[in-house]
């Protein structure tokens, strides 16, 4: 009978020992499941498991992995859809965590802060080192409602300037305003606009106050002074203020013709025009503004060419940059005027030479502006606006032509404009 007990004690003792090897080695599997976040047992649970009573938990953890699974594939689609919803806006556009590290981006933020390479997962201080920036992220975190400010950056070596948005964005309660969302919308162009509207002004407000001015000092006097200005000298102011007149009324009329030019699509007035026929009105006119020291050839290599463009305009730029020859390139100098072809035949050419004194080389990318000189007093004496060029480049490039100058090697100064044919 002792036997039997002591064999049924050792029986029982074996499987209990089973037992508990089966328990470890599925706490064991658990645990190195739960420490790889990987499934386990996801069929129904083993009859020991059972035995135990841990078969509540073995499922339960299934269906918590299952669960955080099914939470990063959310995320994971939602940050590819803040990324597309992103990609879409033309403005850079990013956001950052409470450690100032980029966790969003666009193509237009990493175009434009980086060169098109990756910027999420870097500082917002390694792309942008602005302090006014700065403290622009420095008060949306500490909660500040949205608000714009313009800033200047500068990118690539360049001075740009951008209306900033900062939004923050709440996100737990020990930490309300840890994120900032950033819109940066570019307004380098409009301020660079800006600049030249205010140059523009200061120039037209300095070109018109000289002739205003001589003129009502000559009125004045004569008003004043009337009776005792002999009869030679009031014609000689009389002849001031009506010099300066005129001079008051090309400038507005210059003025008026870029503002067409740059506002009046239908300007032009384009029809087949002959290109030899141009020449020779040009040639006319011009001929008798040749001083006498000075000479003018004027050469067409277009096999009497029709080209559809506006004859006046094209023959008003032509003219003005013969007269500026005259003018400008110093006496006993030749001019000669060349119309030709292009290599492939779809470009009228047109270069205006001369062998006069040419232009200083850092004056010569300045030519083109508005009321720009290269020597203003000299200039002002001979009459000139300050505007011919202006209006010529206007011309042409409404056309849908290029013009532009340099000096010639053996001296002298070569004007030249292409246009569509």
């Amino acid at each position: 009978m002792k036997d039997i007990i002591l064999f049924i004690a050792i029986v029982v003792s074996i499987g209990s020992v089973w037992q508990l090897i089966q328990l470890w080695i599925i706490l064991r599997d658990l645990s190195h499941a739960v420490e790889k976040k990987a499934t386990y047992l996801q069929q129904s649970p083993t009859n020991t498991i059972r035995f135990f009573k841990i078969h509540h938990l073995v499922r339960n953890y299934s269906i918590l992995l299952e669960h955080e699974r099914k939470m990063k594939q959310l995320e994971y689609e939602l940050h590819h859809q803040i990324e597309a919803v992103l990609g879409k806006i033309q403005e850079a556009v990013c956001s950052i965590d409470q450690n100032n590290i980029i966790v969003h981006s666009n193509t237009a933020a990493c175009n434009t802060f980086n060169k098109g390479e990756p910027i999420r997962g870097k500082r917002i201080e390694e792309l942008i080192r602005n302090p006014e920036f700065l403290d622009i992220v420095h008060l949306a975190k500490n909660g500040m409602e949205r608000f714009h400010r313009e800033i200047a950056i500068p990118i690539a070596d360049l001075q740009c300037w951008f209306e900033v948005s900062a939004t923050p964005v709440s996100e737990s309660s020990s930490h309300p305003y840890g994120s900032v969302i950033f819109v940066f919308h570019d307004i380098t162009r409009l301020k660079e606009l800006e600049i030249v509207k205010n140059n523009f002004v200061a120039n037209v407000s300095h070109e018109l106050k000289t002739p205003i001015t001589i003129i009502k000092g000559f009125t004045e006097t004569l008003i004043d002074e009337g009776d005792q200005i002999d009869e030679e000298t009031r014609i000689k102011f009389l002849r001031k203020i009506e010099s300066n007149s005129e001079r008051l009324n090309l400038i507005v009329q210059d003025l008026l013709t870029l503002s067409r030019l740059e506002s009046e699509p239908k300007f032009l007035k384009k029809s087949l025009t002959s290109i030899q026929e141009l020449l020779d009105g040009i040639s006319d006119t011009s001929t008798s503004l040749i001083k006498p020291d000075q000479s003018l050839k004027i050469i067409n290599e277009t096999d009497q060419l029709e080209v559809n463009m506006d004859g006046f305009k094209i023959s008003q730029v032509i003219q003005n940059l013969i007269e500026n020859s005259i003018q400008y390139a110093g006496d006993a100098c030749d001019i000669e005027v060349k119309v030709s072809m292009n290599a492939m035949g779809d470009q009228l050419l047109c270069r205006v030479m001369d062998s006069g004194i040419g232009i200083p080389e850092e004056d010569i990318h300045n030519i083109f502006r508005r009321f720009y000189r290269v020597e203003k007093a000299r200039s002002r004496l001979k009459g000139g606006t300050g505007l011919g060029l202006s209006i010529a480049r206007g011309i042409v490039q409404l056309h849908g032509g290029e013009i532009s100058a340099h000096n010639r090697p053996e001296g002298g100064l070569c004007v030249e404009f292409s246009l569509p044919i």
